[in-house]
């Protein structure tokens, strides 16, 4: 059975964080294993009430695990503990004022029967602000092949979104090349992207909307 961890990241989210889990509750499939692992970064407002409240509340078969830090560390410590914790094949980060689009991880499912060899599989991504898709320039699934830069130029040609949260990401890659967000920088997102780049060998991009993306990013998108 096929078993994804979604890294959730939420700092001081008390106003959108109840539609962000409710985008992922409605993911769940008889077929896959979801887990959610929620790491709240010390909010100070009621972001962790609502969480508590929201997963409390749900009786399906997603697993929810909860972690909050005693101190505020910001978005790639955030991002890190999930990582520590996950144990799904692939992972999927996730920002508290964000939303997984519906049929999301069914999307990624199909993809996967097809391209089972995929280090990543990444979603077009609907920008909230803008009113628009962020990829459109494909209209199939596109298949990229390559090792260290030729990957980094192929990606960057086709436009990637330089954010984590819009990939469906295996596991073991991260783990056999210890790969980490760093943790000293305020938007630790391309570094990582780049990095995570040159280590893949396969990618699939999708035309499909897997994910809406705010610039209402508050709290745990910074340090």
């Amino acid at each position: 059975m096929l078993y994804i961890s979604i890294i959730l990241s939420a700092y001081n989210h008390e106003a959108s964080v109840q539609q962000c889990l409710e985008s992922i509750i409605d993911q769940e499939n008889a077929d896959m294993q979801l887990e959610c692992i929620i790491v709240d970064d010390c909010s100070t407002d009621n972001t962790l009430n609502v969480i508590r409240r929201v997963v409390g509340g749900y009786k399906g078969n997603i697993i929810f695990r909860i972690f909050r830090h005693q101190t505020h560390y910001g978005l790639a410590r955030s991002r890190n503990t999930g990582l520590q914790r996950a144990q799904g094949y692939f992972v999927l980060f996730l920002n508290g004022v964000d939303r997984l689009r519906a049929g999301c991880i069914d999307t990624y499912m199909v993809s996967l029967m097809r391209h089972w060899d995929a280090d990543v599989i990444a979603g077009n991504v609907y920008h909230v602000s803008l009113g628009r898709n962020l990829f459109n320039n494909i209209s199939n699934a596109l298949v990229l092949r390559g090792k260290g830069d030729v990957m980094c130029h192929e990606m960057i040609r086709n436009n990637m979104f330089l954010y984590c949260n819009n990939k469906l990401i295996r596991r073991d890659v991260l783990i056999n090349s210890n790969f980490t967000f760093n943790e000293g920088v305020s938007y630790p997102d391309i570094q990582w992207c780049f990095s995570l780049f040159k280590n893949l060998s396969s990618v699939v991009l999708l035309p499909d909307v897997t994910y809406e993306y705010s610039l209402r990013q508050v709290g745990a998108i910074n340090h």
